[in-house]
């Protein structure tokens, strides 16, 4: 398991500054978005990897690794999108851009709620767990039905939409 803490780790920190390294050969903005993002990625990593380390059963660590994954992998799937307009993934990038804006978000508020030792305060807070993976699933059905564009990548047409499918309410109760 530690090693694949390692290699999940260190490919989550070389991934976004190997973007940014594209990026400036591309002459795209250096202080961009990539490198925010690339930024925040690697300190969301170091400190899930470093609390995985040092406290193997918190779950905050975890969820750490898991958001500075997803954030990552947000970078090389827009770098996709941006340098290979017609390429053959750009679709997936896309749907992977869609979908998991909202799940990487609410790992955050996961976070939030079960800070410090990665347990609930009480049981009385299960029902704000219960809501905030119920919003989790609501919004992964949505953004994966919905028909149209990609509301981050316009230029994309989701494959898996359902025409007439209620996404756009879906979307605005997550």
């Amino acid at each position: 398991m530690r090693r694949l803490v390692r290699v999940l780790g260190l490919s989550a920190i070389v991934l976004p500054v190997a973007v940014v390294a594209i990026d400036v050969v591309q002459g795209a903005p250096v202080l961009g978005l990539s490198v925010t993002y690339a930024a925040a990625s690697s300190v969301f990593v170091a400190v899930g990897w470093l609390i995985i380390e040092r406290r193997p059963g918190n779950i905050i660590g975890a969820l750490l690794l898991a958001f500075g994954a997803m954030f990552a992998l947000y970078l090389p799937a827009d770098a996709y999108i941006r340098y290979l307009p017609d390429g053959a993934a750009t679709m997936f990038a896309a749907l992977y851009i869609a979908v998991l804006d909202l799940p990487s978000w609410m790992l955050i508020a996961l976070v939030a709620l079960l800070f410090p030792d990665g347990r609930l305060p009480g049981r009385r807070w299960r029902a704000v767990l219960a809501a905030d993976l119920a919003i989790v699933a609501i919004g992964l059905t949505g953004a994966g039905l919905h028909a149209g564009p990609f509301p981050n990548t316009p230029a994309y047409t989701n494959p898996l939409g359902v025409p007439g499918f209620p996404s756009s309410v879906l979307l605005d109760a997550a």
